[in-house]
């Protein structure tokens, strides 16, 4: 769980692009990747949510199979709370 964090966002879109725990990093990103006035950058409170299937999923994964947690969605499904 990530408790806060600052979300880069688009212009014309709602929808974080990125998430960094700091802000340099965060404006550093938006800059390179984005450039100087084309996002924004919210500070936000988000937490990662279960779905039920994803319990169940641990005990029926092959050895050396497990989904590496960097590769996970900063906000899977689109749920994002604030």
């Amino acid at each position: 769980m990530i408790p806060c964090c600052f979300a880069i966002i688009p212009d014309r879109s709602h929808q974080p692009l990125a998430m960094f725990a700091d802000l340099q990093d965060a404006m550093d990103w938006g800059l390179k990747r984005l450039g100087g006035d084309s996002f924004r950058i919210k500070y936000i409170s988000i937490a990662r949510v279960e779905r039920e299937d994803d319990a169940t999923i641990g005990d029926d994964v092959p050895a050396g199979c497990e989904e590496d947690p960097s590769e996970e969605p900063l906000v899977p499904s689109g749920r994002l709370l604030s």
